[in-house]
């Protein structure tokens, strides 16, 4: 349920990108920076950014790595989400028709 409560918390940023927009260009780079934050979000919440000793002490201790497991993922669908939205923006409506 929380999986598709994320999913549509991106779909909402994209369509309120391009309701204040009005552009499929700016819809397209705002969404690509939306989701390249939000994979950036996850990424330091998943403690993967660090070196290989902080790794092995964040993953040793069980007290919340679900809880940050649970967090990154859902700040990941959200940033998949939009970068999805921004290359179908881009697939759909800016690509030359070749």
């Amino acid at each position: 349920m929380k999986t598709l409560i994320s999913m549509g918390i991106g779909l909402v940023i994209l369509l309120v990108i391009f309701a204040i927009t009005q552009d499929y260009t700016a819809t397209m780079k705002y969404a690509s920076y939306a989701g390249g934050a939000f994979i950036i979000i996850a990424a330091i919440t998943t403690g993967i950014l660090g070196s290989g000793d902080r790794i092995r002490a964040n993953y040793s201790d069980d007290t919340d790595w679900k809880m940050r497991m649970n967090v990154s993922w859902y700040y990941f669908l959200i940033g998949i989400i939009n970068l999805t939205g921004s290359f179908m923006t881009w697939y759909f409506f800016l690509k030359p028709p070749f």
